[in-house]
């Protein structure tokens, strides 16, 4: 389209029309991309929970205690390490014989503390 015969300001209020039209298209052809994006990923979740994966079965249960230690006040989940059977500190010097029995109650063998070996004093 050729722009003869026009002035200056004439030439400018067109080129700003079509920088407005080409910026309206613009936003126009993102948000159709957008729109497209969107159905195409809903489509994606709708197949994979339709189709690929199986029903849950609401009968099983998946729930499963877990080991916790008998003498620990604090019930933290799994095993874990409790230092003479709970008597905290754990100085074997100052327990009593009971207590030294109790301390290495399936305890055995786990210590070699300061090179003592599996005795009460390690």
């Amino acid at each position: 389209e050729v722009l003869v015969g026009m002035s200056a300001k004439e030439l400018e209020e067109e080129k700003k029309k079509a920088k407005a039209l080409q910026s309206r298209n613009d936003d126009i052809a993102l948000l159709v991309c957008i729109i497209v994006i969107l159905i195409i990923t809903c489509l994606v979740v709708f197949v994979k929970i339709k189709i690929i994966d199986e029903p849950p079965n609401p009968n099983i249960s998946t729930f499963r205690p877990l080991v916790q230690m008998v003498n620990s006040n604090i019930r933290y989940n799994g095993p874990g390490y409790m230092g003479c059977n709970g008597y905290v500190p754990c100085q074997p010097v100052y327990l009593s014989e009971e207590n030294l029995a109790e301390r290495l109650d399936e305890a055995m063998p786990c210590h070699n503390y300061n090179g003592e070996g599996d005795t009460p004093k390690g």
